[in-house]
């Protein structure tokens, strides 16, 4: 048994997470019922808190609670911490914990998803009166034993151009908008309390994760395998490496090679030097102002 530091960060749970200040985080023995210390995130860095805990192998566990006015944490949540850290399944007693902050109204239903939203016209004014359907296509349903049943969600901006409306979690609507009623929109609403409503309508590709993870160190004349994760805005994994939706090319192909298939690239060596492997979105019909990017665009890559 040894004296360890073991780090803990919070951040957000949007598609990219970013770090939340000002969390109390109080540790517990691992029965929950003796407190032993306790810090707020914010130091040494955003969103994270160090403390000194006993470590040991076989790990010693300890029982971590959370509070901050305005967010939900799922508390408690168990820790196991090693001596030495590289025998942590992760090589450190690093910790991630998922906050969900409420900046959008939240649902009171937890099976729904509250979407809300503010349409302007072109005038940049609040527009009034825009009406928006939205067709269930799943079939008939029982939720907590409440039958869900009718042909459509039916609602109307308001004179400030707000639109509120709760939807089930996970359920797939046929999505018809007045103003652009000759294309109907297919959303998928997401396992949470709350979505801004543009980001349903018309999401983007906002993540790209590898695995393995970035930087690639290749050795001339072999290959690696990777397999990329891809999130939009509107919180949904794609499938596979989302072809129809993302464009993986290279920034100097003189040094490697790419092959694109439906789940994963394959990267070849070419000759020594570096370039990187950049993912770029192919729909370009939906401007956002301003633009988020697409988070893990670029990966590196050095060829040995």
């Amino acid at each position: 048994m040894a004296l360890e530091t073991v780090d803990i960060l919070v951040q957000d749970d949007q598609v990219v997470p970013a770090p939340v200040n000002d969390v109390a985080v109080r540790v517990f023995d691992a029965t929950g019922s003796t407190l032993i210390t306790g810090g707020t995130t914010g130091v040494p860095s955003d969103g994270h808190v160090e403390f000194t805990l006993d470590g040991d192998d076989p790990p010693i566990q300890y029982s971590l609670r959370f509070y901050k006015s305005g967010i939900a944490i799922t508390s408690p949540q168990a820790i196991e911490v090693y001596s030495p850290p590289a025998n942590a399944p992760t090589g450190a007693n690093n910790f991630v914990v998922e906050a969900e902050v409420f900046t959008l109204p939240a649902a009171t239903d937890p099976r729904c998803c509250r979407v809300t939203g503010v349409i302007y016209d072109g005038g940049c004014r609040p527009r009034n009166g825009i009406d928006m359907h939205f067709i269930p296509q799943f079939n008939p349903l029982i939720v907590d034993e409440r039958g869900v049943l009718g042909e459509r969600v039916s609602h109307r901006t308001d004179k400030d151009g707000y639109i509120s409306l709760d939807l089930w979690r996970n359920g797939c609507y046929l999505a018809v908008i007045e103003s652009h009623e000759n294309v109907s929109r297919q959303v998928v609403v997401p396992d949470r309390s709350s979505i801004n409503i543009m980001d349903l309508l018309f999401p983007v590709v906002v993540k790209v994760e590898y695995d393995p993870a970035p930087p690639w160190n290749i050795p001339v004349g072999t290959e690696l395998e990777v397999t990329p994760t891809v999130t939009a805005s509107d919180y949904r994994v794609l499938v596979g490496a989302a072809l129809d939706d993302v464009l993986y090319q290279l920034d100097d192909d003189s040094i490697a090679s790419a092959t694109v298939r439906d789940t994963e690239i394959i990267l070849r060596g070419v000759a020594a030097g570096s370039t990187s492997l950049v993912a770029t979105r192919k729909d370009l019909t939906i401007l956002r102002i301003p633009d988020p990017g697409i988070d893990g665009s670029s990966a590196s890559i050095t060829v040995t």
